[in-house]
């Protein structure tokens, strides 16, 4: 019988969306179209998989998350049509396809034997890109990007990976390693196999590189992270460990040279004179969305309305695309109302992350994910505090797996005890 299915239209359906998922994560560290085009194939193969199979593939029991980001995504075409009618105003909220990849991740996630492979192929790209990374801060390695070369500083190079801008990089890669560490913690296993440990290990690295990328929104979302986890962690094993990441990253920070140069942007930064200060920058952001509460501006059309805001005394001033800061930037281009459905998203991910991670329904491996999803979106969070990565595509590609591994166990948290999903 169980050849029978796995010769089935189905079962290779099933095996095939798993590759190419996988082929997602795995490539989504080091290439943004190459994940775009892998997952926007892994979400039509689910869908299949939903319809063969009669299944809804949009779980009841996570009702909050899909209402919330049904709410979200289309208070965004409804503002980017009243704010600028026409076909092209929907360009910009075309990266919104990706909530689909959520569903077709926690279909894998709730199949036991598929966890694992999954993870470990998301850790080895991440491990790889990781180890180049190292090469590019100490030697300025670019060989995958060799019209690029790298621009240095006083204590190295800065690194980006094999992605565009260093901040990028190190919000992927920050939110990557906490995923990856608190997986690989295991919440009351008494003794760590070597997987886990190569997956603590992996996180560990990631981390690093990402504090080493010098970009301080990064750094502080894996500090508090990892400080958090501190709390939550309740064991001595794991209090351990936990506080030996935290010093070595404390002591990369200060290797590298982030603390200082931290401190000496301060001053910039609170600064309301100094038009790239975050400070003024989220000033004259939210005078736009208070100026456009409903609607806002329309996506993409930040310049031009944060260009009418600025104080005419500043000359040379330079226009933001983006308000440095997800919330505002949605409030100003698509209104409060859908700045408060994304909070309500959000607010709602780390609630079903920390339910499940507290459940005594699940394995030690299962709170693991939950645990490292919770980690991964704290991280992933404070970074939106100081930059605009969930309005992007290259790190919000991988947020979009961690969701689905933290929303899966929160269904199979509420599927009775130690359930396991062998089909």
């Amino acid at each position: 019988m169980k050849t029978v299915r796995m010769l089935s239209t189905f079962g290779i359906t099933e095996r095939t969306h798993f590759i190419i998922y996988a082929f997602f994560i795995f490539s989504s560290t080091f290439s943004i179209a190459a994940g775009s085009v892998a997952g926007g194939v892994a979400s039509v193969l689910f869908l299949v998989i939903a319809v063969q199979n009669r299944f809804s593939p949009f779980d009841s029991k996570l009702k909050w998350f899909y209402l919330w980001a049904g709410l979200y995504v289309l208070w965004l075409i409804l503002a980017s049509q009243v704010a600028n009618p026409g076909l092209a105003s929907l360009k910009p909220i075309g990266r919104e396809w990706m909530f689909f990849l959520v569903p077709a991740g926690i279909w894998i996630f709730q199949k036991d034997r598929m966890v694992r492979p999954l993870v470990a192929v998301f850790a080895l790209g991440v491990a790889l890109l990781s180890l180049y990374s190292l090469g590019q801060f100490f030697w300025g390695w670019h060989f995958l990007k060799p019209d690029y070369p790298l621009g240095r500083h006083e204590h190295g190079y800065w690194i980006a990976g094999n992605f565009t801008s260093s901040v990028t990089f190190g919000v992927y890669y920050g939110s990557a390693g906490l995923f990856l560490f608190g997986y690989g913690l295991r919440p009351g296993w008494k003794r760590l196999d070597w997987g886990s440990r190569l997956f603590i290990v992996t996180g560990m690295l990631a981390m690093t590189v990402a504090v080493l990328s010098n970009e301080r929104g990064p750094a502080l979302a894996v500090l508090l992270s990892l400080i958090v986890l501190a709390f939550l962690f309740r064991s001595k094993r794991g209090l351990i460990g936990i506080g030996v990441a935290l010093s070595i990253m404390i002591a990369v920070g200060l290797q590298s040279g982030l603390f200082v140069r931290s401190r000496e942007l301060m001053s910039k930064e609170l600064s309301m004179r100094h038009d790239r200060s975050r400070l003024f920058i989220w000033t004259y952001s939210l005078r736009v969305a208070r100026d456009h509460p409903w609607v806002g501006v329309g996506p993409g059309h930040m310049n031009e309305a944060y260009a009418k805001v600025m104080p005419a005394d500043i000359p040379d001033a330079t226009i933001q695309g983006h308000a440095h800061n997800d919330f505002l930037t949605v409030a100003a281009e698509a209104g409060f109302p859908c700045a408060a459905f994304l909070l309500a998203l959000w607010v709602t991910v780390l609630g079903y992350c920390l339910r499940a991670y507290r459940s005594m329904a699940l394995t030690p491996e299962d709170r693991g994910l939950a645990l490292g999803a919770l980690a991964a979106t704290i991280g992933y969070l404070v970074s939106s505090m100081f930059d605009t990565p969930f309005a992007g595509q290259t790190s919000r590609q991988m947020l979009m797996f961690v969701w689905a591994a933290g929303l899966a166990m929160y269904l199979k948290s509420k599927s009775g005890p130690h359930r396991h999903q062998m089909t």
